[in-house]
């Protein structure tokens, strides 16, 4: 059982807890200087951080917003973005894409281990880059047999979404780490 086969032991919880649920009825979402402003229920937010609460497994449900200044506040939880009108929706997303950059890996140029750090140099869908994570950290996360995600020593991630697709030589470079 995954945690959203059992909507109503969430609705439940929800409940209890005082978490609010926001939805076109209740929150009105407007771009502010290439972020968002929000409006609930007689608040205003002049800018607010939107999150996944589930990044891998339900990308496009369940969005935490929280105010940019306490983002351990949550404002509230929207189930289903796409209820929202399109403008809403794309602002949204553009706001998903800013907190969730993940250039994806093409290519492996090379994968060099020193001093107990390991640098990449790749060639990602975002241009060429090379990125540096402590060795033995949790910086390498294996998302299924073939999608990896990397995540260097300023928080940045890269993502390979098959390995499989690599090259031998490059899957050679980086097999210390999977």
């Amino acid at each position: 059982m995954t945690p959203l086969e059992n909507v109503n032991d969430l609705l439940n919880v929800e409940q209890s807890i005082g978490v609010r649920r926001l939805s076109p009825r209740n929150a009105v979402f407007t771009p502010s200087g290439g972020f968002a402003a929000l409006d609930v229920e007689g608040e205003h937010y002049d800018r607010v951080v939107v999150c996944r609460a589930f990044p891998f497994t339900e990308p496009d449900r369940w969005l935490s917003v929280r105010p940019a200044d306490d983002v351990k506040h949550e404002i509230g939880l929207i189930e289903r973005p796409d209820e929202f009108d399109e403008a809403t929706r794309a602002l949204l997303d553009e706001q998903l894409a800013l907190r969730y950059f993940t250039p994806k890996i093409l290519r492996i140029r090379s994968a060099v281990d020193k001093h107990g750090f390991s640098t990449i140099d790749a060639d990602t869908d975002r241009g060429r880059c090379k990125f540096s994570f402590r060795g033995g950290s949790d910086a390498v996360t294996r998302l299924s047999e073939t999608r990896v995600i990397f995540t260097d020593l300023d928080g940045d991630r890269y993502e390979i979404p098959d390995v499989t697709k690599l090259t031998r030589r490059e899957q050679k470079k980086i097999d210390v780490y999977l």
